[in-house]
């Protein structure tokens, strides 16, 4: 029985775990929706409303708490929220704070400006993949064959999650000078732990959707199997694995987002300009959604990345972008603000919350692998319902650094496909 629903624009899909479990209706729908819209709802066996929302739960306490040191109702949207496990929490140090920060935007927090024109901060904690010994691994052949010495590259591949110094913090004791996290002695220390756990084991379910979502785009495209000349009929057989194959060192990146109210956060300026606003990369000269940071979120001037900019909508926190991506996990919270640019109205339209879904946008890389017939969604960020915080979680499913993106569509199929769209996935990526 097909399991699919109509949400306002765009579809929900309900999809099975593993390539045993793809069907063409699903693929169909799915593949549509993303060609209409932009975006997909989809639901999974690994979906469960009660894991998102202890995600979004403990994102704001480690936002909230340990980054921000926010207190009372302020620090949580006005939104009644609990602490059901009694954590106690403290504010790290500027040492601490100072040693998780990620120059790259990648594997830890840093901070980015915002696009409302006056104090907006917006404060990202990434997670990369975190069960391989050595990182460096998971990139160094690009790196290597893309002619760069090991002293320019190295030490940021080698980066790893910053889990050491979060699980060494030591919390301020309930009732001592300083402390805001509320007294009594049954207070729990084992928050970071806990958050470790869950951001782990989120990645984890993450990539596993991704891939699954992946074979329903394979199969809602058509692809077959390689058959050398005078080899057998693939007959009626998919290649589901086409996409996954490109993702197998799991090389994705996990961020959670939290956008305070608007004047709570200082601004900082670390925006950077893109040379060239129209290329390759970035056809439409929209900005393009990297790991933010001095070296890969860039603000395009002219797009209101500079103070007193007439006619800037105050109420937008993030600008138009694409996602450097294959495809894009979302999980927003009851607040919502994510908007996508609709072709038909020449505007933007408000996307529905699902608490129970995954949102799924596709990304540049699967752009350029179907010669657009399916587009990266041009999206962006409005101010939450009240003026309140928000908080997102996003998983950007990410192609192996050397693998090579080509149009599926060969230049004989279609002439308008230049040869030269051939790239290594890791020439898109913010350089380290």
């Amino acid at each position: 029985m097909l399991r699919i629903s109509r949400i306002g624009r765009g579809t929900l899909v309900k999809i099975g775990r593993g390539p045993n479990n793809v069907t063409e209706s699903a693929s169909n729908a799915l593949l549509e929706s993303l060609q209409d819209h932009g975006y997909c709802y989809v639901q999974h066996p690994f979906i469960q409303k009660t894991i998102l929302d202890q995600l979004h739960r403990d994102s704001r306490i480690f936002f909230e708490k340990y980054i921000l040191n926010e207190s009372g109702t302020g620090a949580v949207g006005g939104l009644k929220r609990s602490n059901p496990h009694n954590y106690n929490c403290t504010r790290l140090s500027p040492y601490e704070l100072e040693s998780i920060k990620a120059p790259s935007g990648f594997r830890g927090y840093y901070r980015y400006v915002g696009a409302s024109g006056i104090d907006d901060a917006i404060d990202c904690f990434s997670v990369g993949r975190d069960d391989v010994a050595d990182t460096a691994a998971l990139r160094h052949n690009y790196y290597k064959q893309a002619g760069w010495e090991e002293s320019e590259y190295l030490p940021m591949i080698s980066r790893r999650n910053p889990w050491d110094v979060l699980l060494n913090h030591v919390n301020t004791p309930p009732g001592s000078a300083g402390h805001h996290g509320g007294h009594g002695a049954d207070r729990s220390d084992n928050f970071m732990s806990d958050f470790k756990d869950m951001m782990v084991a989120y990645y984890d379910l993450c990539y596993n959707v991704s891939m699954d979502v992946m074979r329903h785009i394979s199969c809602g495209l058509g692809i077959r199997p390689s058959i050398p000349q005078g080899g057998p009929d693939p007959a009626t057989d998919y290649e589901l694995e086409y996409f996954t194959a490109f993702h197998e060192k799991r090389d994705c990146d996990l961020q959670a987002k939290y956008y305070p109210k608007l004047g709570d956060g200082t601004r900082l300026r670390n925006g950077v300009d893109i040379e060239n606003a129209r290329s390759v990369q970035n056809p439409d000269g929209v900005k393009v959604l990297r790991r933010k940071g001095a070296k890969a979120q860039p603000l395009l001037k002219g797009a209101g990345a500079e103070d007193g900019d007439a006619g800037r909508d105050a109420t937008v926190r993030l600008d138009t972008h694409k996602d450097l991506s294959t495809i894009t996990l979302l999980s927003q919270d009851a607040l919502g603000g994510l908007e996508v640019w609709d072709e038909e109205k020449g505007g933007y339209t408000a996307v529905p919350v699902l608490e129970d879904a995954l949102l799924v946008n596709a990304g540049l890389f699967l752009e350029k692998w179907t010669g657009g017939l399916i587009e990266a969604t041009p999206h962006r960020v409005r101010n939450a319902k009240g003026g309140n915080s928000r908080c997102s979680i996003i998983f950007f499913a990410l192609p192996d650094h050397d693998a090579r993106i080509e149009p599926l569509l060969q230049q004989e199929d279609n002439p308008a496909v230049d040869a030269q769209d051939s790239f290594l996935a890791g020439d898109m990526m913010p350089s380290p």
